[in-house]
Formats: C-alpha cells, sequence, structure tokens
C-alpha cells in the first residue's frame, strides 16, 4: 500500500516536467541533504556518517542508528555493529534502527529491514521521508484536527496573510510556490531587516528571486540548502517543498519560543520585584499609623459646652484636625490595607508563598482592627458635641420640609394650569400665560426655601440629608425651571401661531385644526416633528407617498436639520389641504386616484365617473398620453405646467 501510495505521489501531476527518474533523483537528492543537515546540526557530520547514497549508505543499518539518535535524544541507543559485514549483521542493525523508529511514534506501513538491506531505494526513500515528516511536519499538528501537512500550510498561509495583494496565495506545496515569492514573504515576514520583499516582486524573476531566498536563508538564518532551484521551480513533488518549508517553521517557531521565554521571565522579575516595593511600603507606612493614633487620642471632647455656637466651634475644631493630618494618615492606611490585599491576592494568582509581615507590623486584618478602632474614638466625639445643637437642627430640617412640600405644591399647579391654556383665541391664551410666567417669577415660598437651605447647610446639615421629604432640593430648582421652560415655550409656540396665522392668512379653526395635529404627532415636546413623526403624521391624514417622496418633502420642509417646526408645518399642510392647483398638488391628487401608479386605467376613471363628471372622464382619455399601463397623467400635468 505504501509502495503505491509513494508512486502515485510521484506521477500525480502528469503534466510537470520532468520525468518520474528525475523527480525520484531529485526527491532523493533532497533527502540526503536532510539527512547530513541533520548530522550537521548535531555535529556529528564525519565522513562515517555523511550520505551520498541513500540505497547505499544507509543499508548497513548504522548511519540509521546515528540519525535516530541525532533526531530523537532521549531514545536509548541500542547496541549495534558499527562494521557489518554480512547481510546477517546489516540486517540485524536494521532491526534494531527500525525498533528505535517505532520507539519514536514514526509509523512505517511495509517497510522491513529487508527492504533497507536490499538497497531497495523506494522503500529507503519512504522510511526517510516517513522521519522527516514526523520529526519536522507531523508535529505541526494540533488539537484542531489538522493533520501535520494541514498544520504547515496553515502556518504559511498565516505567515504570507498580509503578502495577498503582492500575489502570494499559498494553497498547496507544489504551485503556490513556483515563483519565489512565498519563500521571499516568508523571511521577509519574520525577518524584514535581510530581505525586501518589495525588490524580491519588483525583480519578477523566479530564478533570482528563490536563489536570493537560498542565500539569505543559509546565510543568515542557518537553514540549510536542500532543494536546488529547479526544484521549487518545477514544483512537481509537495514532500521536496514541505520538507524545505518546515525548516523555516523549525526556526522561526523556535525563535518564537525563545521570545516567550524572555517575556515571561521578564513578566515573574517584573512581578517579584514589584511586590517586593510593595511589602517595603506596607512595613514603613505601619509605623507612620501607630504614630498618628497618639494625636488622636490626644484630642478629647468637651461635654460641658455651654452653648451650641461653642459645640460647633468644636466640631469645626475637629474637622480641620481631620480633613488635615488625620485626613491624611487614614488614606495612608486606607492605601496600606489595599496593598496588603494586593500583596496577598497577587501571592495567590502567581502560586507564591502567602506573605507575612516582620515582627511589629500589623498584619492586613490588624492594621484593619486598628483603623477601625481609631475611627470610632472620632465619631465618639462628634456624636457627644452634635447632640447640643441636635434641637435646632430638628426645628431647622422641620421648616424646610414644610416649604419644599409647598413649593412642590406650587409648581405643580401652575403647571397644571399652563397645560389647559388652549383655544383658538391665540391672544387669551398668551395672556393667560405671560400672567403665569409673571407668578412664578415673583414665587414668595421659593425664596423663602432658598434661605432655609442656606441656613442648613450654613451649621452643618447637608441639604441631601434632610429626612422628612423624598424632594431633594436641586430636584426641585430643576423643577421650577423646567415649568418655566414649558410655559416659556408654550407662549412661543401661540405667538408663533398667531404670527402664521397672521402672515399666511389662515383660518383660526383651520389652525387650531393644525396645531390640534401637530401637538399629537410631536412624541418627544420638542416643537419639531422629526423624519418618523412627520411619516406618522403624513399616513394619519391618508396622504399616500412613497419612502422616497416622503424624504423630499421631508428635506422641504425642516429647518436647519432641527425638523419641521410649527410654522413649516402649517405651510405644508395648508398647501396640501387648500386648492392651490400647484403642480405638486395636481400630482398628488391624481396619484391618489391612480392608487399610488403613475398610469391611470379606465376602470380607475370610471370610478369617480360620478365625481368628476363623463365631460372630465372624457377629456382625460382623449389629452393624456396613453400608454399599455393607461393613461400617463404625470407626463400631461408635467409638461401643463411650467
Amino acid at each position: 500500500f505504501f509502495f503505491v501510495r509513494l508512486i502515485m505521489s510521484f506521477c500525480k501531476d502528469p503534466t510537470a516536467e520532468g520525468t518520474l527518474m528525475d523527480r525520484g533523483r531529485r526527491q532523493e537528492t533532497m533527502f540526503v541533504n536532510w539527512i547530513n543537515a541533520q548530522f550537521a546540526r548535531a555535529n556529528h557530520l564525519t565522513p562515517e556518517n555523511k550520505v551520498t547514497d541513500v540505497g547505499e549508505d544507509l543499508k548497513s543499518g548504522v548511519r540509521l542508528i546515528r540519525l535516530m539518535c541525532v533526531l530523537c535524544p532521549t531514545l536509548k541507543a541500542p547496541k549495534y555493529n558499527q562494521n557489518p559485514k554480512v547481510l546477517f549483521a546489516r540486517t540485524e542493525n536494521l532491526n534494531q534502527a527500525l525498533a528505535m523508529v517505532a520507539e519514536g511514534g514514526i509509523k512505517t506501513v511495509g517497510i522491513g529491514a529487508d527492504n533497507i538491506a536490499d538497497g531497495d531505494r523506494m522503500m529507503t526513500l519512504g522510511l526517510i521521508w516517513s522521519i522527516i515528516y514526523h520529526v519536522r511536519i507531523g508535529a505541526i499538528s494540533g488539537t484542531d484536527g489538522k493533520s501535520g501537512r494541514e498544520g504547515l500550510l496553515y502556518w504559511c498561509q498565516k505567515q504570507t496573510s498580509r503578502y495577498q495583494n503582492d500575489g502570494v496565495n499559498v494553497v498547496n506545496f507544489t504551485s503556490s510556490w513556483k515563483d519565489g515569492l512565498a519563500l521571499a514573504a516568508i523571511i521577509n515576514n519574520n525577518r524584514p531587516d535581510l530581505l525586501d520583499f518589495k525588490k524580491m516582486k519588483e525583480l519578477g524573476k523566479p530564478k533570482e528571486i528563490i536563489k536570493e531566498a537560498f542565500r539569505v536563508a543559509e546565510e543568515h538564518l542557518g537553514v540549510p540548502h536542500l532543494v536546488e532551484v529547479e526544484d521549487i521551480l518545477i514544483a512537481d513533488d509537495e514532500k521536496v517543498i514541505m520538507a524545505y518549508v518546515s525548516e523555516y517553521f523549525s526556526l522561526f517557531s523556535k525563535q518564537v519560543a525563545a521570545s516567550d521565554a524572555i517575556r515571561r521571565a521578564k513578566a515573574f522579575l517584573e512581578q517579584e520585584m514589584a511586590m517586593a516595593e510593595l511589602r517595603s511600603e506596607y512595613e514603613a507606612g505601619v509605623v507612620k499609623v501607630k504614630e498618628w493614633a497618639d494625636l488622636v487620642t490626644a484630642v478629647q471632647p468637651q461635654t460641658d459646652a455651654p452653648s451650641l455656637e461653642d459645640a460647633w466651634a468644636q466640631i469645626q475644631r475637629f474637622d480641620a484636625f481631620r480633613s488635615g493630618a488625620a485626613k491624611e494618615q487614614m488614606q495612608l492606611a486606607q492605601g496600606l490595607l489595599a496593598k496588603y490585599d494586593t500583596i496577598q491576592m497577587s501571592g495567590k494568582t502567581h502560586q507564591r508563598k502567602a506573605y507575612q509581615p516582620p515582627a511589629g507590623v500589623l498584619t492586613g486584618p490588624g492594621l484593619k482592627a486598628f483603623i477601625k478602632e481609631v475611627t470610632e474614638k472620632e465619631w465618639q466625639f462628634t456624636r457627644v458635641v452634635r447632640e447640643y445643637y441636635a434641637a435646632e437642627k430638628k426645628k431647622a430640617e422641620q421648616e424646610y420640609v414644610e416649604l419644599v412640600e409647598e413649593l412642590d405644591a406650587f409648581m405643580e399647579g401652575k403647571q397644571q394650569e399652563a397645560a389647559a391654556v388652549a383655544g383658538s383665541n391665540l391672544d387669551d391664551a398668551g395672556d393667560k400665560l405671560a400672567a403665569l410666567m409673571e407668578e412664578i417669577k415673583d414665587c414668595e415660598v421659593f425664596g423663602k426655601a432658598e434661605k432655609a437651605v442656606e441656613r442648613l447647610e450654613n451649621n452643618g446639615i447637608p441639604i441631601h440629608a434632610v429626612a422628612g421629604t423624598n424632594k431633594r432640593w436641586d430636584e426641585m430648582c430643576w423643577k421650577l425651571e423646567q415649568v418655566k421652560d414649558y410655559i416659556s415655550r408654550k407662549k412661543t409656540f401661540y405667538e408663533t401661531e398667531k404670527n402664521v396665522a397672521a402672515s399666511q392668512d389662515i383660518p383660526a379653526d383651520r389652525l387650531a385644526e393644525f396645531n390640534e395635529i401637530f401637538q399629537t404627532f410631536d412624541t418627544d415636546m420638542s416643537s419639531a416633528l422629526q423624519l418618523r413623526d412627520f411619516a406618522n403624521c403624513i399616513k394619519g391624514l391618508g396622504i399616500e407617498v412613497d419612502d422616497d417622496e416622503l424624504e423630499v418633502l421631508f428635506k422641504k420642509y425642516t429647518v436647519s436639520g432641527k425638523g419641521i417646526t410649527f410654522e413649516k408645518f402649517v405651510e405644508f399642510m395648508w398647501q396640501a389641504t387648500a386648492d392651490t392647483q400647484s403642480k405638486d398638488q395636481v400630482l398628488m391628487s391624481f396619484k391618489t386616484l391612480a392608487h399610488n401608479k403613475e398610469c391611470l386605467t379606465s376602470e380607475e376613471l370610471q370610478q369617480v365617473i360620478e365625481q368628476l363628471g363623463p365631460n372630465l372622464v372624457e377629456f382625460c382619455s382623449s389629452h393624456m398620453p396613453a400608454t399599455d399601463g393607461g393613461f400617463d397623467y404625470v407626463k400631461y400635468i408635467t409638461e401643463t405646467f411650467e
């Protein structure tokens, strides 16, 4: 089976250059070069080990055993006859060599010691290929199910992917390599300093490109010269190219591994250095925290303060202490806890020994308990002093709650009054809204609430901490501005209606109707219709337009990208509903009769004969251009208008 497969591999491309014999010779030459390259790498390329003829030099088994020792150094070298004279001795050596091959995980099918001993070149080449494939190519296969060949091809494709626009497209191990650019791309991708891919492509001579790639690979990268230029140019044997290309994979993957090793070693050392610095900072910081404790305990509260002012003064003095040295030391203590946690967490993450501080230095939990004790002393002082002015605080808070609730009720009422303003009498609506705006500006309860807020904050009571109401002062201020804005916008809106009605001579009832429609579809209350709002409005009014016509209408009436304002909407509605006899209106009317088509059929004319009258229907039939689809009203109307 293996013999047949090997023969088929030689003959699978009948159009390739060279005869079967030439291909076998070139393959044998490459295999010989590969064996000698392995001995050379291990500094064992002696005259006794050098191979010049596969059939003759390997049939003693000696070189094959030595080759396996070089390729698989973990295998135990057997005792063998280093100078076998008779067939039996050679066969015994070869059996031991094949046993090493099998032990190395290399699969050989149908190849026996007698085949090699008899100098069977085909079988010997099959054995050498099995060794090459296992050592150089088979190892490339991964857990994703790819074979060694597929893995090597995938690696080549990844290496050359950024050169696809330059004509490099690796899809096999034959024709994809003929022009030499794939080899140049692999070298340039990893060592751009050694080979200029752009110059190679501009050279445009495959033979010269391959020669230069061979030279650079051998002189600068140590890739052995396993094949000849003609082997790549002919490219009729994928084993030859696979074996050669695998040398590049072995080289560059080792460089990646070395780079990874340096990166990991650097990461380890950087991590250790960072943790050493953290440990040093933690231990020095704990000493400072202990010194700070003496300052905290030295400040004692004076519980016999005779007045609220004195109590508040004590709080301010203690707050100054806390915001100064105490704050700095507390921040240091919190930072030390974070450093301690970082040290311990990093140790667990990187499987290091747990950090144990030296004697006299608190551990993280000990430091946390110490901080808690000091903090409790701080708050004991604060609590005692605050009891003196607690009653006044409660009274001020209650006053604020009552005022803010009154203010909220006032704003709700004014907004409801503004919302109720409507009707066709634009002057009356504007006057009502103006009066409401003046009432809000003169709001007395807002001034009282504002003073209550100032009083609370000046006496150390944050306004957001006041209990008894869910209404925040900043929200109240915002809400008041919103009510003002709402009334102002509505007042402006009615003024706009009034101006539009005056300028376009639109009846008040029609303007009120347009206003109601506009308000219905102004969903975000921005006083402008967006495209979606306008589309819904058009549809709701029963006006049939397609998407393109809708876009045109929207762009026509929109204002500086803000949308369609009420003034523009009135202009649209007046033109769409009034009998202006404009070209657009006439076209839209006929399009409605034609059910959104560009031609009007006889049947559709008959459907409206009662409304139009027989004479007008007859006029349409005789004057509008007749087409296969009906009467072309678009052409007729377009030519009628200027």
